[in-house]
């Protein structure tokens, strides 16, 4: 089992899964539980790491069973955790919430304030996700709080550039734009300053921000029970999307605001194709939160073109239908009417659905 973790930090979750595969059978029957619930949660993190999620769904949701049974807090929580970062990717958010209320729960009687500060941050992460941006700048202003509290730099920091990305979807430019460049050395927030410009009708000025950084060759040794604070798009989708490379998800959504700036600043034909070309790609994986967006970018390009060189309604069609697939998993209504209706990009492809007669 210990041999199946080290395989995961390193960024190999074949030998991972074979590894905690290996290490069930060999407990058999009578198994202490903790050890039955943390081979059970790796073989979750293994599938999910190979984009199988509804694998990584069962064996997580067996983990954090057992873990109850048990009455082991630490297993527990982190089984509640994994799961909601799996439900989040597919896009079943109010089965995310739930799951980290489990794990929230057991971070407080453990005391563990980097989990709870880890569950704050997808909690932030959803809100964004439903267009509730006040909800989500104010979730992460109370986590920089709580990371200033209890000595956590690294989380303190990585709130305050989330809550500058939440401010600029609510309109607060001004003040997201000098949160941003305090911190301007940091990939992340050059990727959301570049995004702020886009937001507010500057492509030009977006795509200094844009430029792709020096990244690692190799991605970094992260442990399974390890928190990311680097990135929370490390955190979260690098779990899933890229999970053997340095900060890919990362750099797929600066790749696609980059192509997405340049097409509406020159016109450029070729960026609408490039862009095309990731939501069809093999990476293109169906738990990348970012995809139906990303299709959209390329139909909006491709309306302020004479001759666009993709059929515009296939594109569309295509982005239209990965929001309804994502929304339908949004089991309140009330909820998925906010997914649908407040997320920025999501409101204007609503509309352009209509206009083209898709609804």
């Amino acid at each position: 089992l210990v041999r199946a973790e080290l395989a995961y930090a390193n960024g190999d979750p074949e030998r991972a899964s074979k590894g905690a595969r290996e290490a069930m059978l060999a407990l058999g029957k009578g198994a202490p539980p903790k050890l039955e619930a943390r081979s059970q949660r790796m073989m979750g993190l293994s599938a999910l790491a190979l984009d199988r999620q509804t694998e990584a769904a069962d064996y997580l949701t067996n983990a954090q069973e057992l873990s109850e049974t048990a009455g082991d807090d630490y297993e527990r929580m982190m089984a509640a955790y994994a799961k909601a970062l799996v439900e989040f990717l597919t896009g079943a958010l109010v089965k995310s919430l739930k799951a980290l209320n489990c794990a929230e729960e057991s971070a407080q009687r453990l005391f563990r304030m980097d989990a709870r500060a880890a569950v704050e941050a997808v909690r932030g992460r959803i809100e964004l996700e439903l267009g509730s941006y006040d909800e989500a700048a104010r979730r992460f202003s109370a986590l920089e709080e709580l990371a200033a509290t209890y000595s956590m730099p690294e989380a303190c920091r990585r709130a305050g550039i989330w809550r500058a990305r939440a401010l600029a979807y609510a309109g607060e430019f001004e003040e997201a734009a000098a949160m941003l460049e305090d911190e301007r050395d940091d990939p992340e927030a050059r990727a959301f300053r570049g995004e702020l410009e886009i937001l507010r009708g500057r492509p030009h000025d977006a795509r200094a921000w844009l430029d792709a950084p020096d990244e690692p060759a190799v991605r970094a040794f992260d442990p399974p029970d390890s928190f990311d604070w680097t990135s929370l798009f490390s955190e979260i989708e690098g779990r899933s999307i890229g999970f053997d490379a340095a900060n890919a998800p990362l750099a797929e959504f600066r790749t696609a605001l980059g192509l997405f700036a340049k097409g509406l600043d020159e016109r450029d034909p070729a960026c609408a194709v490039e862009l095309h070309a990731m939501t069809r790609s093999e990476r293109g994986s169906r738990s990348d939160p970012g995809m139906g967006t990303y299709s959209f970018f390329c139909y909006l390009l491709e309306e302020r073109l004479q001759e666009p060189p993709v059929d515009k309604q296939t594109v569309l069609s295509r982005a239209f239908k990965i929001l309804q697939q994502r929304a339908g998993r949004v089991e309140d209504r009330a909820q998925r009417a906010l997914y649908m209706e407040k997320n920025a990009w999501n409101k204007r492809l609503i509309e352009a659905a209509r206009t083209h007669k898709f609804i």
